[in-house]
């Protein structure tokens, strides 16, 4: 609902600061679709469709992988150098971590996204993750107490 994107908005503007990356995304994945849950400086036409086609994100690779997954000049990598989501956009870095559930099921990623090229030591990329698996425990925690909520 509209408050656990808000709270979820919150958590992306804090990552967004703690790694000094203008765009940072809560991002849930299915078969077709990329749905940003929560978001931080995107543009205006994006905060307000706040989806995108799979194959054009990064996420579904984070996704498919299972493991954080950096990419430090979007321009320079041949599996993303041509995607026009990513150009249109000017999206240069990427860096994301999976969004695991308590069994283990990947369903998204938590990413920093940056209009320049630009590295992640393994130390923030290990942060990023922590506060991705931090988040799902929240939520987890969330889901259950607004299930016995309307239970």
């Amino acid at each position: 609902g509209a408050r656990n994107s808000a709270h979820l908005d919150r958590v992306a503007r804090r990552v967004g600061h703690a790694f000094d990356a203008p765009i940072s995304l809560v991002s849930l994945i299915d078969e077709t679709c990329q749905f940003w849950a929560g978001a931080a400086g995107l543009s205006d036409d994006l905060n307000k469709e706040r989806k995108a086609p799979r194959e054009t994100s990064i996420c579904g690779h984070v996704v498919a992988a299972a493991v954080p997954f950096v990419v430090e000049d979007v321009a320079r990598d041949p599996r993303f150098a041509n995607n026009p989501f990513l150009r249109k956009h000017g999206i240069r870095f990427y860096a994301g971590a999976p969004l695991r559930t308590s069994s283990g099921h990947v369903i998204g990623s938590l990413c920093v996204l940056d209009n320049k090229p630009r590295s992640l030591t393994d130390r923030d990329l290990k942060l990023l993750q922590v506060i991705a698996d931090e988040l799902m425990g929240e939520t987890a925690t969330l889901n259950a107490a607004h299930e016995l909520a309307s239970g």
